[in-house]
């Protein structure tokens, strides 16, 4: 038990915060705000409010609240296997949109902003909490956005490799916007906490409809990446898109294309980021991502029964088209690897 004031020390302190934005939107009174450090905040003005532990409970970072095995028997109805690597899953295909619009805005495949639209035009859901970007000429920094339309979910493709804290936006969506159907695209980390809030029955949790997992190995801190960028001597105004691949940071621009070591970016990693074993966002209903398939295809794992029928309907009518898998063996390896980190960095 603790109210703010705890989880500062124990989790935003020390580093452990994962920015998802869980926190304030479980907050009862809109007393906690993201902060211009890119840090949760309380206005001290407002009390502290002593009684309430609405914001420690809610987080999933916190010692002893999040256990993979418990939230495994939650989502999936058992615990995984030792050699279910890449967690509990009915099938893996490579897929890709077949809309034009979509593979010209997207990353990879466009099959996350595919299951998004479709959910959209299908009055599955009535918003999508996803990650936008910045109003601003030059600024690629993430923020968190939901997303109404088709417009919208295109404007917010490609990866930005920062993190927004999304599910601040869970609040406005069901409180705000009176929405009470919500599907989340997120990070492992933020998949992680959003399924958190699913299983301690959380307020706003109900309205989590459909959950679509990013692979992720890491991720950096926007300040120092755009200095790293420059310093390539490529403005920021420029930067088409960004990707990983190869052990190699690539930035793609209007002037120049830049690769970079991955290995020559560790001290732009964030602390949580060395903190988490999760590559292939296993708790998703559906998992995407681009390592294991050809150039401009998606690798996508599909976990739940929600997930297997949205997927089977997408294909069906016509959103994506699908193939067998080309390199099952790496998206295991990158598992394993981030897996194997973690153990050595909390060891």
């Amino acid at each position: 038990m603790g109210n703010f004031e705890t989880l500062e020390e124990e989790v935003i302190k020390k580093g452990k915060c994962t920015h998802c934005g869980a926190c304030i939107s479980v907050c009862p009174d809109y007393n906690i705000e993201w902060g211009l450090d890119d840090r949760p905040r309380m206005d001290k003005g407002k009390g502290m409010c002593k009684n309430c532990t609405e914001c420690y409970d809610g987080c999933h970072r916190v010692n002893g609240h999040f256990k993979s095995k418990e939230l495994d028997e939650y989502l999936f109805g058992r615990a995984r296997k030792v050699n279910e690597t890449l967690g509990i899953y009915k099938k893996i295909v490579s897929a890709r949109a077949k809309d034009e619009e979509i593979l010209k805005y997207a990353q990879d495949g466009g099959i996350a902003t595919a299951i998004a639209i479709y959910l959209l035009e299908k009055n599955e859901v009535d918003g999508v909490i996803t990650t936008g970007k910045t109003e601003g000429n030059g600024n690629w920094k993430p923020k968190p956005i939901i997303a109404r339309d088709k417009r919208e979910l295109l404007s917010a493709s490609g990866s930005k490799y920062y993190i927004a804290p999304i599910l601040m936006k869970l609040k406005d969506g069901v409180i705000d916007m009176e929405l009470d159907r919500l599907a989340i695209i997120g990070l492992p980390c933020q998949i992680r906490s959003a399924r958190y809030l699913q299983m301690i029955e959380a307020d706003l949790a109900p309205a989590i409809t459909v959950t679509i997992g990013l692979f992720c190995t890491k991720n950096y801190e926007y300040d120092k990446l755009s200095a790293l960028i420059r310093a390539n001597g490529i403005n920021m105004k420029d930067v088409n898109k960004m990707d990983v691949s190869g052990g190699k940071f690539h930035i793609y621009s209007n002037s120049n294309d830049i690769t970079v070591s991955l290995k020559e970016m560790e001290d732009i990693v964030p602390a949580f980021c060395s903190d988490c074993e999760d590559y292939a966002a296993e708790f998703a209903d559906i998992s995407v991502g681009s390592n294991g398939s050809t150039k401009g295809w998606s690798t996508v794992i599909i976990r739940t029964d929600k997930g297997l029928q949205l997927f089977t309907e997408l294909e069906e009518k016509g959103y994506i088209e699908i193939k067998n898998m080309d390199n099952l063996e790496v998206v295991v390896s990158n598992s394993e690897k981030k897996r194997q980190k973690t153990l050595n960095f909390q060891n």
